[in-house]
């Protein structure tokens, strides 16, 4: 959203090992995740119209709109949510 080129990252930094199990560290990953959902949520507030429409570059050269890039965002979001929220009824139905 604020002009940076495509970014390509490395397997190990998309899906870190994780070493930490504690209460602790799970406390700490999911404040991150709401610190980032709520910074992402003030960027798209303070869009316009014009910028929203903007064409930015994707992976493989194609273009986008910004409005198309934020609906795949927040897709992504639920999609994951989704996965939590199965998975906690997992373990709480002991399964």
């Amino acid at each position: 959203m604020h002009g940076e080129s495509v970014v390509k990252i490395t397997l190990a930094e998309d899906w870190p090992a994780v070493t930490d199990t504690t209460d602790a560290a799970w406390q700490r990953d999911r404040d991150r995740v709401m610190n980032d959902l709520r910074a992402f949520a003030d960027e798209i507030a303070i869009l316009n119209d014009a910028r929203i429409a903007q064409q930015v570059p994707q992976e493989g050269g194609e273009m986008q709109s910004v409005w198309f890039m934020l609906h795949g965002a927040v897709q992504h979001v639920i999609y994951h949510a989704g996965q939590i929220a199965l998975l906690k009824k997992a373990v709480a139905s002991g399964k």
